[in-house]
Order: C-alpha cells, then structure tokens, then sequence
C-alpha cells in the first residue's frame, strides 16, 4: 500500500507506515519535502493494531506501550491529550495453569510484594540478580545508559 500527500516531484521514499515511519514523514514535510510512505499493509501503524472482537473485547496487537518521557514524544506534542493516554500499573500478570500471578516492583506497589518475591516463577538468584539491575540502573541517567555496553542479567 503506499500512502502519500502533496506532490510527489522527487520525493523521499519512507519505508514502513509504523511509528518510526510515520514520524519520518512528519519531519520531511516540516522541513518542505515531500514523501510517499511505502508499506506492506493496508493501514497505517505498523505492527501497532487492535483488534474489536465480538464487539466485546480489543486484542491489541504489537508494543503497545507509550513512554512519554522520551524527548523526542515530548517534542510531538501533547500525545497524552491528543491519544486519551490511560496509564497502568507497572508489572506483568503471568497466566497459568494454576492461576494469575502478579509480579511487579514491590517499592511502587508494595501490594505486591509477596507475589513478586515469593511467586513461582525464577529463582531467588534470577530475582537478585534483576533487583541489582534496577539499582545499578537507577543510578544513571538515560543519557549516560544509552552510552554503555548492554550487560546480560544472566551474568
């Protein structure tokens, strides 16, 4: 599908209708360019989609989370305002065969302490070894994590 605006006398070639895509062609028709948008599917997105079934439930589909601190969401606009933005708890809900456990970062939801550490799931090492990662990154700013080697936890 290719999806496009204005004229199209040279112009650049975008491929991906994602978010990254998307906001590339944003920046060339700011600068006076033109741009024609090149993707696969036949909706604009990306591997962003949500699904309506039964007109019950939503399956959404791709990485669905929005980190509006990052500068360059900060400089879109008011994304929050403008998207109707809904902030969650953060964690993960893991679904078993013997039920739902929640795990998250016990200092923002103390409520889940218990489940966090004494859930069945990894080991009591695993989770050290997670809890010294989140100290280690705590201390630094983006800016100077984004300049360091990757680190494996399972080091």
């Amino acid at each position: 599908m290719i999806f496009s605006g204005g004229c199209l006398k040279n112009p650049i070639v975008i491929i991906g209708a994602g978010l990254s895509g998307l906001n590339a062609a944003l920046e060339i028709e700011a600068a006076g360019e033109s741009c024609v948008i090149l993707d696969e599917a036949a909706h604009l997105g990306g591997k962003l989609e949500s699904t309506v079934i039964d007109e019950s439930y939503i399956v959404d589909r791709g990485f669905q989370i929005l980190l509006p601190a990052y500068p360059e969401l900060q400089r879109l606009g008011n994304l929050e305002q403008e998207l109707d933005l809904k902030y969650f708890a953060t964690g993960a809900r893991l679904e078993r065969e013997d039920g739902a456990l929640m795990m998250g970062d016990p200092r923002q939801h103390p409520n889940q302490i218990a489940s966090t550490v004494f859930g069945n799931y990894g080991s009591l090492k695993d989770k050290l070894l997670v809890l010294k990662l989140q100290q280690l990154v705590a201390k630094e700013s983006p800016e100077a994590l984004r300049l360091k080697t990757s680190i494996s936890t399972l080091k």
